[in-house]
């Protein structure tokens, strides 16, 4: 039992990330918002459409601002119409002419929720209110007071796809990285049972590869309007699975067992690298729609907080560890496979 300490570890992660994953609820956020005409001396009414807010019920402490670069500007009236509507009246100061105006909004039980270019103000307005600097106005700082996952706008609920997508990639790349080490040791002891290994944790890394690539369509579906857009990271993905296809190719033409055990552990020693530069160096050299690519921010500083952290890491673990797991069994069987034909 002791010794299969890594698999037990391995198969709970996995279902704590899966189901934490899934069941934590998104921070309330300002899904979008609808107004009228800018007109000179006369209010701006906004409503607005938040997403899993509880307008209605925070009514008493609910407020919301308007801010461009150096103010704040609080409305003069809030009126929910429910959990997800409320109206907004604000009266446009001549100081926020040709701006661009984020929309923010604070309850006691909700903390701060934002929209970004919310209102574009690009008439000249009066000065009917008066507009405080930040630093007179005191906000709190987004800070969840319940355990949930960051909302952001372009990704809504498939923010939870990061507990799925990422981890195989981490998985697939573990697993190549097992196989090229058992490839460097089949070509100093000529062992088949190394070659063996080899061979099975490549088939398990690219069963973790394919789901990577089709976990990754899904999601740039939903946020980049189509499931291959042939962005850099992409494509890149998909030649990197290619080369270890054409190393499984590669070893089913060849029908000698100890050259096929050479030249593919000589191939294999060269893929990885490849895989590397293919997923990690080119990409950043280029514009990318994919996060942590061409300019684009990643994950690590632009919504891995830190209670997305505590169910991403151990997913990560969780799907390597199983990674392993499937890929000791698979060995297993082949030798069983083998002992049985001699």
């Amino acid at each position: 039992m002791y010794k299969n300490w890594w698999k037990i570890l391995g198969a709970l992660l996995v279902v704590y990330a899966t189901i934490a994953g899934i069941a934590i609820p998104l921070r309330p956020g300002i899904e979008n918002i609808a107004y009228g005409k800018l007109i000179p001396n006369q209010p701006l009414e906004v409503t607005v459409n938040g997403y899993n807010t509880l307008f209605a019920d925070d009514a008493k402490s609910l407020e919301f601002y308007l801010q461009d670069e150096t103010q704040l500007l609080k409305a003069v009236a809030v009126q929910p119409l429910n959990n997800q509507l409320a109206k907004v009246t604000f009266n446009l100061p001549a100081a926020f002419h040709n701006s661009t105006l984020h929309l923010i909004g604070t309850s006691a039980n909700e903390g701060v929720m934002s929209l970004s270019e919310a209102v574009i103000v690009d008439q000249e307005m009066v000065n009917r209110d008066q507009v405080l600097r930040k630093d007179e106005l005191s906000i709190e700082q987004d800070k969840p007071k319940h355990f949930s996952f960051p909302y952001k706008q372009n990704l809504y609920e498939t923010i939870r796809n990061l507990f799925f997508h990422v981890p195989m990639w981490f998985a697939m790349i573990v697993l190549f990285g097992v196989s090229v080490f058992y490839s460097v040791k089949t070509l100093s002891t000529n062992s088949e049972i190394d070659d063996m290994k080899a061979v099975q944790s490549v088939n398990v890394g690219v069963v973790f590869g394919i789901l990577g690539i089709v976990t990754g369509a899904i999601w740039a579906k939903f946020t980049w309007g189509q499931a291959w857009s042939f962005d850099v990271k992409q494509n890149f993905a998909a030649i990197s699975l290619l080369l270890y296809f054409a190393y499984l190719v590669l070893r089913n033409a060849i029908d000698e067992e100890q050259k096929r055990a050479k030249i593919s552990a000589i191939y294999n020693i060269f893929a990885f690298p490849m895989m590397v530069v293919l997923l990690f160096v080119l990409p950043r050299l280029s514009d990318s729609l994919h996060p942590g690519n061409g300019g684009n921010p990643g994950f690590n500083s632009y919504d891995l907080d830190s209670h997305m952290r505590l169910v991403f890491y151990p997913a990560c673990l969780g799907w390597i560890l199983v990674g392993c797991w499937i890929y000791t069994l698979l060995f297993r069987v082949r030798l069983l496979e083998k002992n049985n034909n001699l």
